[in-house]
């Protein structure tokens, strides 16, 4: 028989690992081929590339198919020696939640940098760091938002990826031109605001909303007098402007109609929330309305102490803006297990 000096094997992609520590040797110095090969499935299954998610063939037919479909093109380029990249397979394309979320807005294309198809975009996109992920406009090719470099000792989970995710497909959509927005390497894209265009730009801003509302004041034309000469023109008062309807109550002094109810010792519906504050996870009666929820976040982030400035709540896959004016309970809505992100709505 053999030495019994320590057995390699191909693992992941092609790559040199050692044989699982518990393999068992016979007499003779040969690993137990049992054993051995179960250990060997397992690991390979639990690495293995997400092929029911990945879209297989070059970069630009995923591109085309992506435009096609108008969803946007997410990109993973993984290195085989970097156990960061095949950590990704395990830990965050596995999730049935990724999963689903990536089919519904993206094609996910996946190669290997030591692929040439993968050397061609690291070249084009300058890609430096292992493993990569990038969002992709497919009409343009441009990159909308991407990472990459994350280590195992700040490894990238599924529960943070898919904060990138609904956070990016909540600032973007299909449904509009492209544009050649900034990339944020490390995040999100990020709207224009008012506030921070230059001290120029804002009063020029400010001007064209004066004009605006100037032509929109028109004046009744001027009318002879009876008594006068031809000349003479006598200008008639406009009328009385109608009385102002009485205004609406503001979304602050709504939800002060809502109690908040405590939450069931046992069953209800779990909603984990994206605040301004931090992460937090609050169980509701599953008969709690909207309007009940509404009223929890905005004792939350102490809307009273905003000034009253009001803010919307989205949630779900694709993502849609929950509606604090409607009766429907939380078990209507689907909320049970649901991250439901919070935005101040910006005057």
């Amino acid at each position: 028989g053999g030495g019994g000096g320590g057995m390699m094997g191909f693992g992941i992609n092609g790559a040199f690992m050692p044989a699982p520590p518990t393999a068992t040797w016979d007499g003779d110095g040969a690993v137990d081929g049992t054993v051995s090969h179960k250990k060997d499935k397992n690991l390979k299954d639990m690495f293995a590339p997400p092929t029911d998610l990945m879209y297989v063939g070059p970069f630009q037919a995923a591109r085309q198919a992506a435009k096609e479909s108008k969803r946007w093109l997410m990109i993973n380029i993984q290195r085989d020696s970097d156990f960061a990249s095949h950590a990704l397979n395990r830990d965050v394309w596995s999730s049935e939640t990724v999963e689903s979320v990536v089919k519904t807005g993206f094609v996910f294309w996946q190669m290997m940098e030591e692929r040439e198809e993968g050397r061609i975009y690291c070249e084009r996109y300058k890609v430096e760091s292992f493993p990569h992920i990038a969002f992709l406009d497919p009409r343009t090719g441009r990159s909308m938002w991407s990472k990459e470099g994350w280590s195992m000792e700040n490894p990238v989970t599924a529960e943070t990826f898919l904060e990138s995710v609904v956070d990016f497909l909540d600032r973007n959509s299909f449904d509009r031109p492209p544009s050649a927005p900034k990339v944020d390497k490390e995040g999100s894209m990020k709207k224009p605001r008012i506030e921070d265009a230059s001290e120029t730009d804002q009063m020029e801003a400010a001007i064209r909303a004066s004009l605006n509302e100037d032509m929109d004041t028109v004046l009744p034309p001027p009318v002879k007098s009876d008594g006068g000469g031809d000349d003479e023109v006598q200008v008639v008062d406009p009328p009385a402007a109608p009385a102002a309807p009485p205004k609406p109550p503001s979304m602050a002094e709504s939800l002060q109609a809502f109690d908040v109810p405590p939450e069931p010792a046992e069953g209800g519906v779990k909603v984990a929330f994206r605040l301004p504050t931090g992460r937090l996870v609050r169980k509701f009666p599953s008969d709690a309305i909207i309007g009940q929820v509404f009223a929890f976040v905005a004792g939350e982030v102490k809307m009273a102490e905003e000034g009253g400035k009001e803010f919307e709540l989205r949630a779900g896959y694709p993502v849609k803006v929950l509606k604090w004016e409607g009766g429907e309970t939380v078990e209507q809505l689907k909320l049970q297990g649901e991250q439901v992100t919070f935005r101040w709505i910006e005057e």
